[in-house]
């Protein structure tokens, strides 16, 4: 699991507003940071390292959530979790595949049909999940996103 990023320049003396967003935009390009290796798709820890980096991302929004007008915090948070939700389903299925291979391997080839079958079964529905995540990973990167959340953190201490 990757090491969280480490906030700098957080000021005793300076306003919440600023620190929190400080701590926002690191913990955000954190979890932009693993989005390359993720949309790869090679490395299931890759997918794992993005998962937990927003999770710590939707963690402190909760955290500070009054900190910020409710609708847009509403907005965000619910488009953070939908996030979540997609990349959690890919990893499921990418922890599933994975095992359902190795007990494969460790059949005899006589009794692998039913599990191949299987295996392929959920193949089919890790292309339709993988894709959605794809789709959702483009959003993520976009700039159309990176300009909303900027414009979420601006919205800090507007209740």
């Amino acid at each position: 699991m990757a090491k969280p990023w480490t906030v700098k320049n957080l000021d005793p003396d300076d306003t919440l507003e600023r620190n929190l967003k400080n701590i926002l935009h690191i913990k955000f390009r954190e979890m932009l940071s693993h989005i390359p290796a993720a949309a790869k798709g090679k490395d299931i820890e890759a997918l794992h390292d993005l998962r937990v980096s927003t999770r710590r991302l939707e963690s402190t929004l909760k955290l500070f959530r009054r900190c910020f007008p409710k609708d847009l915090y509403k907005q965000e948070y619910k488009t953070i979790k939908g996030f979540l939700s997609i990349m959690g389903d890919v990893r499921e299925q990418d922890v599933l595949l994975q095992t359902i291979q190795q007990f494969s391997f460790s059949l005899p080839e006589s009794e692998r049909p039913p599990i191949e079958k299987l295996l392929q079964e959920h193949s089919e529905q890790y292309v339709i999940s993988r894709q959605q995540l794809n789709d959702a990973l483009k959003e993520l990167r976009g700039k159309t996103y990176r300009t909303r959340f900027n414009q979420f953190l601006e919205s800090i201490g507007q209740q």
